[in-house]
């Protein structure tokens, strides 16, 4: 799969990654046929959905011959989707132009996250949280942990965190 911009690309059908990208066929189609043959534009990302057993060795790979110019991130579990971006690209990027804009200190950012195409977004922000079905590997940068997404864990924090009344 490619994505560019907001444009999804399929190289084939495939019932499984439709649900893991829950979209909507009517308002926002994924363009699907050959990748090769669609794309028209550098994309934004490539995911790559391995069987479970080739993930580990496919990352290593791509760590041994392409580090220089791409980065590459696990999400989606326990579909262990393989995201690839341009090197330097990533959550964070995004996270400090959008604070730079609407001229919000780093301090002052809250982000949530659960893997590890998170870690540099959440070691960004001033406080950075960790949803309780989280991997490991983010423990390193988080300030704090919260429920699942599945319990409205994001939802939990915030009203915690601004003391908002619950009624």
């Amino acid at each position: 799969m490619a994505e560019v911009k907001d444009d999804v690309y399929l190289d084939r059908y495939d019932e499984e990654i439709m649900t893991i990208l829950h979209t909507q066929k009517e308002k926002d189609p994924i363009k699907i046929g050959s990748l090769k043959n669609s794309l028209t534009s550098d994309p934004t990302s490539i995911l790559i959905h391995p069987k479970d057993h080739h993930v580990e060795a496919l990352r290593k790979r791509l760590d041994d011959d392409h580090a220089d110019v791409i980065e590459h991130r696990r999400w989606g579990a326990p579909w262990n989707m393989i995201e690839i971006v341009r090197e330097g690209m990533n959550k964070a990027v995004g996270l400090k132009r959008i604070a730079h804009y609407y001229h919000v200190d780093q301090a002052n950012v809250i982000a949530f996250g659960d893997e590890d195409n998170d870690i540099e977004m959440l070691d960004y922000a001033g406080i950075g949280v960790k949803m309780a079905n989280g991997n490991d590997c983010l423990n390193a940068v988080i300030n704090e942990t919260t429920d699942t997404n599945d319990n409205d864990g994001v939802a939990q924090f915030l009203e915690a965190y601004f003391e908002f009344d619950k009624e």
